[in-house]
């Protein structure tokens, strides 16, 4: 899949759920819209950000998640930067890689983040949650008011659009912003 399909279907989300771009889109409530219920455990091994289950058949999960049988699962321990971006990676597994006739379960583990689909899925992630217009507005307004040092940007945009650290410098990577 190219990065403009992907874009494409982050702009449709945008108009499907007729969402304003802004700097703290929020998340949770997305995901709910799609039908996707989210919840954090805090015994998930610490390799693991989050699951997501789609079309499950097993009684104890259906009973557990109210019956809602598509859920995302988020390992509790994350902090909430990295918590926000689990659940826009599994939105974005849901909306790119889904087959909505087969069971689906796919883990996003720490150190999968670059290949295939789940470099995808971050790719996904990275423009739902700092959309390119509302992050350059952003960055070139830190860039005004001062801030010139690459650190102390990226802390400012990481807590700005509330995403965690390797995120947002990745995002002014791919949008070829420097100071």
């Amino acid at each position: 899949m190219t990065e403009q399909d992907i874009k494409t279907r982050v702009d449709n989300l945008y108009m499907k759920l007729n969402m304003k771009k802004t700097h703290r889109i929020p998340i949770v409530q997305v995901a709910h819209q799609l039908g996707l219920d989210v919840y954090a455990l805090d015994d998930m091994p610490s390799r693991i950000n989050g699951a997501m289950y789609l079309n499950i058949g097993d009684e104890d999960v259906l009973r557990s998640s109210g019956g809602n049988p598509n859920i995302i699962i988020i390992n509790g321990m994350l902090d909430a930067e990295h918590k926000r971006f689990t659940v826009a990676h599994e939105v974005g597994h849901f909306l790119l890689h889904q087959n909505q006739d087969d069971t689906f379960l796919i883990y996003h583990q720490v150190e999968d983040e670059e290949d295939g689909i789940e470099g995808e899925a971050c790719k996904f992630a990275a423009m739902l949650l700092m959309d390119e217009d509302v992050f350059k507005q952003k960055f070139y307004g830190l860039k005004a008011a001062g801030i010139v040092n690459k650190k102390e940007m990226v802390q400012n945009l990481r807590r700005i659009f509330c995403v965690p650290w390797r995120a947002a410098e990745r995002r002014m990577q791919e949008l070829e912003l420097t100071l």
